[in-house]
């Protein structure tokens, strides 16, 4: 693949990657407050999630985890391909 390209599996790894750091960065106390405001793709409805609760959500690879990751791969600069 070309540089700038990557799969959505390559895409969910590296945001998995992201939240986890995240998760790690927030105090202890602050993890499960829901921070993220997302649109969940199936509904257009916007969800409000934790940190924790979108790693569940990247990790089971849900519409809206592949979501989330394919914009924050967009945003690093790559293309995200099937």
């Amino acid at each position: 693949m070309a540089q700038n390209v990557m799969s959505v599996a390559q895409a969910l790894v590296l945001y998995q990657g992201y939240i986890q750091q995240q998760i790690r960065a927030i105090s202890p106390a602050m993890r499960n407050v829901p921070t993220l405001v997302v649109a969940d793709p199936r509904t257009g409805q916007f969800v409000p999630l934790s940190y924790p609760q979108m790693l569940s959500e990247v990790q089971r690879k849900t519409d809206i985890g592949i979501n989330e990751a394919v914009k924050y791969a967009q945003a690093l600069g790559y293309t995200v391909v099937q």
